[in-house]
């Protein structure tokens, strides 16, 4: 038997967390970026990021080929969208029309109606944050291997088996993670060279002061070898699921919302739909929470706040009710396309 305090204690439970959800709708409506400067966690000047104060993000999204534009004699498949939350503010955002943006496109027919339809050969799409990559490979985080860039759309007719659909993702969790304001590259190091013992060292085989004998080197009692570059990612930073790990989705009723991604265990909550109709009115949401030290040396808070973190824990009816207020809180648009 259940005891008596557990809905209790679930009903503050819940209270707790819609709190935050509302703390963080009114974050995000306060965001104005006006002609302030900007942190870049991902440069190595910085500026170094201070709580309480702004962060240029930007997220890159790969639209359907059908949505392309030529700049000289190369063609571009992609849409920015810009953003300057606050440092330690748990916030929202909603990339404008990107569920449709990277599956579907807009038709004028010889009448002059203005048709909507999915994208032929319908590939799979990704999301990125700029400045999050690899340590080699800073601005553009490389697909499949840096938690930068994740998967927001994909080939319906390959899961469902419903021919000319759709899977977009639809709620998404990005943590930044920051050392002293900036991004940390533990263990990251440049390509080199470092001295060893020549195992060929052979003073009398070393002729007339040459250093070599052929392609063999006698002469010198240490050589230089080359040392690869470790290339990291940056720590605590990247998308995180809002699946779990067995691809049940966490922030909301899994008889809604699916799992969409190309690892088990590591997907996002979304939806599968057929009519372009419906995926114009689909959001794509971006919940941003932030952990370590900013520039001062100031213990960064906000991902302590965040909701989903709370829903992961138990498995309830009334979270998964949580995890649905968390779809129909995120309603508001601040972006900038660019």
């Amino acid at each position: 038997m259940t005891p008596r305090c557990v809905p209790r204690l679930l009903a503050v439970f819940c209270l707790t967390v819609v709190l935050a959800l509302l703390c963080c709708e009114t974050a995000q409506a306060q965001a104005n970026c006006g002609s302030i400067t900007l942190c870049k966690p991902y440069e190595k000047v910085g500026p170094a990021c201070e709580r309480n104060k702004r962060m240029n993000l930007r997220f890159v999204l790969q639209t359907a080929r059908e949505n392309n534009f030529t700049v000289g004699a190369e063609v571009h498949h992609v849409t920015t969208y810009g953003f300057c939350p606050v440092v330690d503010q748990l916030s929202s955002f909603t990339l404008t029309g990107a569920p449709f943006l990277a599956t579907s496109y807009t038709k004028n027919d010889t009448s002059g109606k203005v048709t909507n339809h999915l994208s032929l050969g319908m590939t799979p799409r990704y999301l990125s944050v700029y400045g999050f990559g690899a340590s080699n490979s800073t601005h553009f985080p490389e697909k499949g291997v840096s938690r930068g860039t994740v998967l927001v759309a994909i080939n319906g007719s390959d899961f469902t088996g419903v021919v000319n659909s759709v899977g977009v993702v639809t709620v998404l969790s990005l943590e930044i993670g920051l050392n002293n304001g900036l991004f940390n590259y533990i263990g990251a190091s440049k390509a080199s060279k470092r001295a060893v013992v020549n195992p060929n060292y052979n003073a009398s085989l070393c002729s007339n002061g040459s250093e070599s004998s052929g392609s063999v080197n006698y002469c010198e009692k240490e050589i230089f070898m080359p040392v690869a570059a470790k290339v990291v990612q940056p720590a605590k930073v990247g998308f995180i699921p809002t699946c779990d790990a067995k691809d049940i989705c966490t922030v909301g009723n899994p008889r809604i919302y699916t799992c969409i991604g190309d690892i088990p265990g590591q997907k996002n909550c979304g939806v599968y739909r057929s009519d372009p109709e419906e995926i114009r009115d689909l959001r794509m949401t971006v919940l941003v929470s932030y952990y370590g030290t900013d520039s001062r040396r100031n213990v960064l808070t906000s991902g302590g706040k965040n909701p989903l973190n709370f829903v992961s824990f138990v498995k309830t009816n009334a979270l998964y009710a949580i995890g649905d207020r968390i779809s129909s809180l995120f309603t508001g648009n601040f972006s900038v396309r660019l």
